[in-house]
């Protein structure tokens, strides 16, 4: 099957299956140049997206030769097959040296979810969304460089959370498996590693932000308004963690009042 037959039949699935996101009506299309998928880059920018917004994309990856505008609201691809694909059309990054290349988002109104496709673009190329495609990295380094804006990467760190209300979450959500504090410094489990070590690693507010994307946390979480449902097939195997996105924001702010734990050798992120 063409890999463009492809790309619309799985947007028309995912528009007719019953409960996923797109019938929830948070979400949009949003097809893409499989080697974003590749990289890491989606895994690592939706979330963040989707924690703040309330919307979660659902994603369809394709070869360079396949990208198509129709059945999308959303395409990133290089930017010479971006211009010709119909849509509004905005520099979203680019990256340098070998393999250099420019890559585009376009945005394709008059659908249902025009509106949700609509805030993905206006973040992707705004302050917060370039200064996330700023930080992400492959091997410790950079991959792609903002392209819509010009930014500093570093930035003060935006609490809005009640650390106080996090405090209680963490125990009561996070101390079945992690130490949280000195009330529960015999709890936890010997491979999870405590909140104060957690604040040790460098890039720690990146993972306290969006930890409900990190294996082992998907099998048993769900963020109201962010996850999807679980399988019933494969239902989780201890009591599900449910919270909603102001207790992310409360969880993230007690965890900026930890003092970092002193473990010698820099903490290594797995």
């Amino acid at each position: 099957m063409p890999r463009l037959s492809l790309i619309g039949v799985c947007l028309a699935l995912l528009l007719v299956v019953p409960g996923t996101a797109l019938a929830q009506g948070k979400t949009f299309a949003l097809v893409v140049d499989e080697r974003l998928e590749e990289a890491g880059l989606l895994a690592y920018v939706i979330p963040r997206f989707a924690l703040k917004s309330g919307v979660r994309p659902m994603v369809v990856a394709a070869a360079p030769d396949g990208l198509a505008g129709d059945g999308a609201d959303v395409v990133i691809a290089p930017d010479a097959i971006a211009q010709g694909l119909g849509g509004t059309t905005a520099p979203a990054f680019y990256v340098e040296g070998e393999g250099a290349e420019t890559w585009s988002v376009s945005l394709f109104v008059g659908g249902e979810n025009t509106e949700n496709a609509e805030k993905f673009v206006n973040w992707l190329t705004g302050e917060i969304g370039q200064r996330t495609v700023a930080t992400f990295e492959v091997d410790g380094a950079p991959k792609f460089i903002p392209g819509a804006i010009e930014i500093e990467v570093e930035e003060a760190l935006v609490i809005t959370g009640d650390a106080n209300v996090g405090e209680k979450l963490s125990h009561l959500h996070c101390g079945r498996c992690h130490v949280i504090s000195d009330k529960n410094r015999m709890g936890g489990i010997g491979s999870a590693p405590s909140f104060a070590a957690l604040r040790a690693i460098p890039g720690w507010a990146d993972k306290f932000m969006v930890f409900w994307t990190a294996n082992p946390h998907p099998s048993f979480t769900q963020v109201e308004g962010l996850t999807e449902p679980f399988d019933p097939a494969h239902p989780p195997h201890i009591a599900p963690v449910e919270i909603t996105q102001d207790d992310l924001d409360a969880i993230f702010a007690y965890a900026a009042s930890i003092e970092p734990k002193d473990l010698g050798a820099e903490v290594q992120s797995r």
